[in-house]
């Protein structure tokens, strides 16, 4: 079971956020053209896309995705009532569908946690004025965190 889990994260995840930008950029179309809808973010975090390859990236984007959750869900809304394209409806309430999911936001919150703890770690690591032994420290708490984490 908690291999399907984890799968589903990694592949809804890369999907959701590209599709939860096209939303947000439809809502900046919709306000241009008269429909009321609002283009300006409450907040300033700006949702980026996953990369893979970088823990800082992986980060950023699960926690842009977390600080702007509700209004993704309120731009998925407006995508669903307004939108006049059925693919473009349909997306939106698959994507909403998912976004809403018990199981997806528990676990965007705990890989937050977890990707935070390790960008932490990383970003200290990188650092020109770090020696062993606070390299050590660092990966032991990180290790620590994790341990907690699975239990």
């Amino acid at each position: 079971m908690k291999e399907r889990i984890e799968a589903a994260f990694r592949t809804v995840t890369p999907d959701m956020l590209r599709n939860v930008q096209l939303s947000m950029h439809k809502r900046a179309t919709l306000k241009r053209d008269g429909v009321g809808v609002s283009s300006k973010p409450s907040n300033p975090v700006t949702l980026k896309t996953l990369n893979p390859t970088r823990w800082a990236g992986r980060f950023d984007a699960i926690f842009d995705l977390i600080v702007r959750f509700i209004e993704i869900q309120k731009a998925l809304t407006k995508t669903i009532l307004l939108c006049s394209k059925a693919n473009e409806r349909n997306q939106a309430i698959l994507l909403k569908k998912k976004l809403e999911n018990y199981n997806f936001v528990v676990l965007l919150v705990f890989n937050c946690k977890i990707l935070q703890t390790i960008d932490a770690a990383s970003k200290a690591l990188q650092s020109k004025n770090i020696d062993l032994s606070i390299s050590s420290n660092l990966l032991q708490v990180c290790l620590e965190d994790l341990e907690k984490y699975q239990k």
